[in-house]
């Protein structure tokens, strides 16, 4: 039988989601709090944050890579955040240590899957499939 979710309460994970998407904002175009939180629900079983990183430039001004990225592995280095099973470029699953049973997932889009990306991810389960 599969163990049940951790759930914390709504103040709690949302005081969470603010300090986690302060921290990356100075590295994110657009950052947001989706999912549970957003919906205010009572019980919150996981994080979802969507967000659109700077982009580090070259000499000549192009887009040279994500500045949020190397910032997330900054946190893992430092202990402040815990690398979870999926680590991609779209999608990052992490811990805090505080909490290490409530997943933070971290949705990396563009600004032209802003909308589609936020509007999936603040849905309801049912919403998403």
């Amino acid at each position: 039988m599969a163990q049940a979710k951790t759930k914390i309460e709504y103040p709690i994970a949302r005081d969470l989601a603010e300090r986690i998407a302060k921290e990356l904002s100075p590295v994110c175009n657009r950052i947001e709090i989706a999912g549970s939180i957003r919906r205010e629900k009572k019980l919150i079983g996981d994080i979802e944050i969507v967000a659109i990183a700077k982009q580090q430039l070259d000499l000549f001004g192009d887009p040279n890579g994500s500045l949020l990225a190397p910032h997330l592995e900054y946190l893992a280095t430092e202990g402040r955040i815990i690398k979870g099973d999926k680590w991609g470029e779209k999608y990052k699953k992490f811990h805090v240590p505080a909490m290490p049973d409530l997943s933070i997932d971290l949705f990396i889009t563009t600004p032209d899957e802003w909308g589609y990306t936020f509007t999936i991810r603040t849905g309801c389960a049912e919403f998403c499939h």
